[in-house]
């Protein structure tokens, strides 16, 4: 929500910061296009930690923005983070928890999820608004992808139970 803003703030046009934000659309479908093939092939905890790291790059790229393809190569990177978190979302689940009871898991879990998503907009606001700039905001949520990151490459794929 707040990519835009942040680029004008730092001196780009809007014009350029959103034509640079729309090509995150592009990289989504590309990149859940791309990694269809490898979904069962590849542990999804570390397919996840792989659209962290492009979250957490674009984000980076977004803090030492200088030039306009800067912006481009951020949306890209942060479009194809968010196109792996959506295409593994329906594969992270079940791998960890099964399939038996995987809605009931998910409707406890998507409230919270949802819950956080929609407090990270008005806190970036608010961040911005006690501190002039967005440059905190960012720097929290690299150190929240990190650690969820880092959380997902320690915690290994719980063993099936022996049947009883």
């Amino acid at each position: 929500v707040f990519w835009v803003p942040h680029y004008t703030s730092i001196g780009f046009s809007a014009r350029a910061a959103a034509l640079a934000i729309s090509t995150s659309a592009l990289t989504e479908v590309v990149i859940s296009v791309c990694l269809i093939p490898f979904i069962d092939r590849i542990q999804p905890r570390f397919i996840a930690v792989g659209g962290f790291t492009l979250l957490i790059s674009a984000l980076i790229t977004t803090i030492y923005a200088s030039t306009t393809g800067h912006m481009f190569l951020a949306a890209a990177l942060g479009g194809g983070g968010i196109g792996t978190g959506m295409l593994l979302q329906a594969q992270l689940w079940p791998h960890y928890f099964g399939r038996l009871h995987i809605g009931a898991i998910r409707g406890i879990a998507a409230p919270v999820t949802l819950g956080f998503s929609a407090a990270g907009s008005p806190a970036t606001g608010m961040i911005f608004d006690a501190t002039g700039s967005y440059l905190p905001a960012w720097w929290a949520i690299v150190s929240l992808l990190t650690a969820g990151s880092i959380m997902l490459l320690l915690t290994p794929r719980p063993s099936t139970p022996a049947p009883q």
